[in-house]
């Protein structure tokens, strides 16, 4: 029985996943074209998958003139992207089902970086007066984020990915997409 993990329920399912894919699919364009459905390298392709992507969820206690909070932020475990977590109630703890990526960052690293762009986007903010100040990481936990990855042949013997965020319902951006190949050819390098 594999254990339980703490996850981000996915709030757009498989259909929504392919809905999203073909509306912007290159499939589309060459139909129009008249050249018909393209060969490729399997007769798998294309196809989606969904794969869960470790992040790290840190929390700080941030402390300025109008007093103390906590503030979570989430820590991609592959390369170290950020963003401010305030997804609390779709976190969810179990079982998941789907590829799974171990991390490849320690939860020091990851609180690390996430202090680092914490104060970043603080010093950022406008105005010069009562900005909070992180603290040390107070809490690092391990949590899985789900992606739907498409799998297709972008030329003859040429395969792309393109990702969907299952739980925003949206183009996740090129740093997702960066590390969720990072942790693919991790994966297969460890395979082997």
């Amino acid at each position: 029985m594999e254990p339980a993990v703490l996850y981000l329920e996915p709030r757009n399912d498989h259909a929504a996943a392919l809905r999203f894919f073909s509306r912007r699919s290159w499939l589309r364009r060459i139909a129009r074209l008249g050249r018909g459905e393209p060969k490729t390298l399997s007769p798998k392709l294309p196809y989606v998958e969904l794969v869960w992507m470790p992040w790290y969820l840190v929390s700080f206690t941030m402390t300025s003139r109008r007093g103390t909070g906590i503030t979570d932020v989430a820590v991609d475990a592959y390369l170290g992207a950020f963003a401010i977590f305030q997804m609390h109630p779709h976190l969810r703890e179990g079982v998941i089902d789907g590829d799974v990526f171990e991390p490849k960052m320690d939860p020091e690293e990851a609180a690390a970086i996430g202090r680092k762009r914490l104060l970043e986007s603080v010093m950022f903010r406008r105005g010069q007066r009562n900005k909070p100040v992180p603290g040390e990481a107070e809490n690092v936990r391990l949590i899985h984020y789900p992606f739907y990855v498409y799998y297709y042949e972008r030329r003859p013997g040429k395969i792309d990915i393109k990702v969907f965020d299952a739980v925003r319902g949206e183009n996740p951006g090129s740093k997702t997409k960066n590390s969720i190949l990072t942790a693919m050819v991790a994966q297969r390098r460890e395979a082997t």
